[in-house]
């Protein structure tokens, strides 16, 4: 018998993001968005050279959703250095 279970991720957010998601997203498209995001951040977590760097810049918010869309024009040793000097 195939189960009809869902995987869910529940967050907490501040009530300015949820404010600003409403304001910016239609409904019906934060699903996708935020799917979107998690599978792009799932691609990186695979390599094992990219992992702890992508998390460790991520924790300590050295990287951005904005620098994320500059990937694939970076090399990937040009957002690893500055993490490497700090």
């Amino acid at each position: 018998m195939l189960s009809d279970h869902k995987p869910r991720l529940t967050v907490d957010i501040s009530q300015r993001q949820e404010d600003k998601l409403r304001e910016y997203i239609p409904h019906g498209m934060k699903k996708h968005i935020i799917s979107m995001i998690l599978d792009d951040a799932i691609d990186i977590l695979e390599d094992p050279i990219k992992r702890p760097v992508f998390l460790g810049a991520m924790a300590e918010r050295r990287l951005r959703l904005e620098d994320w869309l500059k990937v694939p024009k970076v090399s990937f040793r040009r957002l690893v250095e500055p993490l490497q000097e700090g």
